[in-house]
C-alpha cells in the first residue's frame, strides 16, 4: 500500500482563491489583496507558493479571523509547507 501526501491532490491555486472569496466576506481586504497579489504577480509557481506562504503565516500568527478563515488559511498553509520542502 502506498502512502500519498495530502498535497497529491490539492489545488493549491483553487484553494487560495476559496480563501481570498472569505477573506473578502469577512472584510478582511487588505489580507485578500496580499494574496491576490502573490497570485498575480508571481513570476514562477515556486514563488508563488512562497508568497503565500509567507503572507498566511502572517495572518495565522498575527490576525484574528473566523474560524472556517482560520481553518481555510491554516489547511493551505500546510499544503504549502509540504510542498515547499
Amino acid at each position: 500500500m502506498e502512502c500519498q501526501l495530502m498535497s497529491d491532490n490539492y489545488d493549491h491555486y483553487e484553494e487560495a482563491e476559496k480563501l481570498i472569496s472569505l477573506l473578502e466576506g469577512c472584510q478582511m481586504e487588505s489580507t485578500a489583496i496580499a494574496l491576490r497579489r502573490c497570485l498575480d504577480e508571481g513570476s514562477t509557481g515556486t514563488e508563488i507558493f512562497m508568497s503565500l506562504h509567507w503572507n498566511l503565516g502572517k495572518l495565522l500568527n498575527e490576525e484574528q479571523c473566523p474560524s472556517n478563515v482560520f481553518i481555510s488559511a491554516n489547511k493551505l498553509w500546510k499544503e504549502l509547507d509540504t510542498s515547499l520542502k
